[in-house]
């Protein structure tokens, strides 16, 4: 092992990152699978581990397994090879930047709705821009997995704002109230994807 390139030792260890974590063939065939393998092969560093890692989070999603089983099944897979290696791209660059091994999860599914027909393209590069520059905290408080605490119930709703998850609405300052924060089209389109996935 010591004479293999360290790229191709982290190509091979994040193939078998995703053989492990996968359970159908049909899997390989999302356009982001390639695209990451290169990725990883170029990388030459601890960084390509990483992301191998997060790939395999991504690609072990039970929702997506399935989604693209029966995608496979009908035949329905990526009739826009295109369309579909662009948007494969986009992922592969915000699982690169994700710091923690939760939000590939949350991805995984919301590209499983895009698949099944349950968003459009723009609602999915909305949404994956929200996970891309959202805490996760915030975001696991967003989706319900995370008790709210108290002292700053919304104090995580302002930061999500900035996301396009929240709106603030200020009708009631004009009453002596605070701002009210409502959830967009887009956070609730991903509040709708997780309770769908639970």
């Amino acid at each position: 092992m010591k004479d293999k390139p360290t790229a191709e030792f982290l190509l091979e260890m994040g193939e078998l990152v995703v053989d492990a974590m996968t359970t159908t063939d049909a899997v390989r065939e999302i356009p982001v699978v390639g695209s990451a393998f290169k990725a990883v092969k170029a990388m030459d560093d601890i960084r390509s581990h990483l992301l191998a890692r997060k790939i395999g989070k991504f690609l072990s999603e039970p929702g997506l397994v399935a989604t693209v089983a029966a995608l496979k099944a009908s035949e329905r897979i990526f009739e826009d090879p295109e369309h579909a290696r662009a948007v494969g791209e986009t992922l592969l660059m915000v699982l690169d930047k994700v710091t923690d091994l939760e939000k590939p999860v949350l991805l995984a599914k919301v590209y499983a709705a895009y698949l099944n027909g349950d968003i459009k393209q723009e609602m999915l590069m909305m949404i994956v821009h929200a996970i891309d520059i959202s805490a996760n905290i915030d975001l696991q408080m967003f989706i319900g997995n995370r008790a709210e605490i108290p002292s700053t119930s919304s104090e995580w709703k302002g930061r999500l704002v900035h996301a396009g998850l929240f709106k603030l609405g200020y009708a009631s300052v004009q009453f002596g109230g605070a701002a009210s924060a409502s959830v967009t089209p887009i956070g609730q389109a991903l509040k709708d994807i997780v309770r769908r996935n639970a």
